[in-house]
């Protein structure tokens, strides 16, 4: 019941997408905005409103802080305002840690398994080959085609009910979740180990 209610969110967001995609490229033809993209920088009152000319001047704006929060997370703990952490783009930043390094999540799936770990940041443009391991900073129903492909599952975000967590135990793969950091500690193509059982995620070249 938890995935049939998330899918239903997502079917709702998408027919609200297509909607608003439809809605900017009314907008583009008639001059109001300069790509149909634009309209997600709009607030719905904006959209409603007689004359949204005024409000598309604030879309470069809106635009440029959206990007600059892309990369940036919430801390796991704070007290008062948080201070967003700028983080890299999964896979790629950082110097590569060790061999050796463990790194220490919520076994959410038993078993252990070694493979090539893939990071991936956009499930539609995910590579894998059958034998796989997954690393991500979380899932959703969008990504259940790839779980039939891997072999285990490393996540930075969720615990033992996240997506992730639920999947990987229906299909039987071992996966770890909430190691915060994996997605940006291992590298694309990189061995790992990943335990299951223990919550461990072991680098090994």
């Amino acid at each position: 019941m938890r995935e049939q209610g998330k899918a239903g969110y997502l079917i709702t967001f998408d027919v609200a997408r297509a909607a608003a995609r439809r809605l900017g490229a009314l907008l583009v033809e008639a001059g109001v905005l300069g790509e149909a993209g634009d309209v997600f920088f709009l607030t719905a009152a904006e959209l409603r409103g007689v004359d949204p000319t005024h409000s598309a001047a604030a879309v470069p704006a809106r635009r440029a802080a959206y990007l600059e929060r892309q990369g940036q997370r919430l801390p796991d703990a704070w007290c008062g305002v948080p201070e967003p952490i700028p983080v890299v783009s999964p896979g790629t930043g950082g110097p590569a840690a060790p061999p050796g390094t463990v790194l220490d999540g919520v076994g959410a799936g038993g078993g252990v398994v070694e493979g090539r770990a893939r990071v991936i940041g956009d499930p539609e443009k995910a590579e894998l080959d059958e034998g796989d391991l997954m690393v991500c900073e979380a899932t959703d129903p969008s990504w259940l085609s790839l779980f039939v492909v891997v072999a285990g599952v490393v996540t930075d975000l969720g615990g033992m009910l996240s997506h992730g967590a639920i999947v990987a135990r229906e299909l039987g793969i071992p996966c770890v979740v909430g190691t915060r950091t994996g997605s940006r500690t291992i590298r694309d193509g990189q061995r790992i180990r990943v335990d299951g059982a223990h919550g461990t995620v072991e680098l090994l070249d």
